[in-house]
């Protein structure tokens, strides 16, 4: 088979061809790699016999985007375990940063809405008293009214 081909992605997913030449030999429904010597007696060798010295493999089922997913996954969780093991401050680091920044962005929506007066309109809407199209716009208006009273606040000072 030729695997060399951008047409043969399929091909090269399903039986985890990464580099060139790669022969892999079919024989009894099993999979035999071949992992010797570039030459045409040694490829005729494997060939004729020398691939029951090899370990078998079994036939990759077909490629599916579950399976590369599921590969990818295992891939992350390594390289996860990898570092937890050899750089566990890193990680930790790492966790507290995304920690942090969570929190600071909540702290802003919280600041926002407060300063913008969409709570007000929220506890409205959750108590049911408004309709979806009138909860927009209050929204949309306080949150002009909001901007206009802290222009003329500014202004003032």
């Amino acid at each position: 088979m030729v695997f060399y081909s951008e047409a043969n992605n399929y091909l090269k997913r399903r039986f985890s061809i990464s580099s060139y030449p790669s022969f892999v030999y079919f024989a009894n429904n099993t999979l035999y790699e071949y992992k010797g010597e570039r030459t045409i007696e040694a490829w005729s060798d494997f060939l004729n016999g020398g691939y029951k010295n090899v370990d078998p493999e079994e036939i990759p089922l077909k490629a599916s985007t579950m399976r590369d997913i599921s590969k990818q996954v295992n891939v992350v969780f390594k390289q996860f375990k990898y570092a937890v093991t050899n750089h566990p401050l890193f990680v930790l680091g790492v966790f507290g940063f995304i920690v942090l920044m969570t929190v600071i962005s909540f702290n802003c929506v919280t600041y926002m809405n407060e300063k913008l007066g969409l709570d007000d309109n929220k506890k409205k809407v959750d108590e049911g008293k408004l309709e979806t199209a009138e909860t927009a716009k209050l929204i949309a208006e306080s949150g002009q009214e909001k901007s206009k009273k802290n222009a003329e606040d500014k202004k003032k000072k």
